[in-house]
């Protein structure tokens, strides 16, 4: 399982994704906070979870 912090921010948001362990799986991801930003998003995702 993975856990995902979200800071949210006017122009961006800063994400951390977690295992369940509390290990670091990736850090200082960034969404800019526009529609290309979001629609960014799910491969981001992807790619982090293809790893994990």
């Amino acid at each position: 399982m993975l856990f995902v912090g979200i800071e949210i921010a006017k122009s961006h948001h800063d994400v951390a994704v977690l295992d369940d362990n509390g290990l670091v799986v990736s850090r200082h991801l960034r969404i800019l906070n526009s529609r290309q930003g979001f629609a960014n998003t799910a491969p981001i995702f992807d790619s982090v979870i293809s790893r994990y």
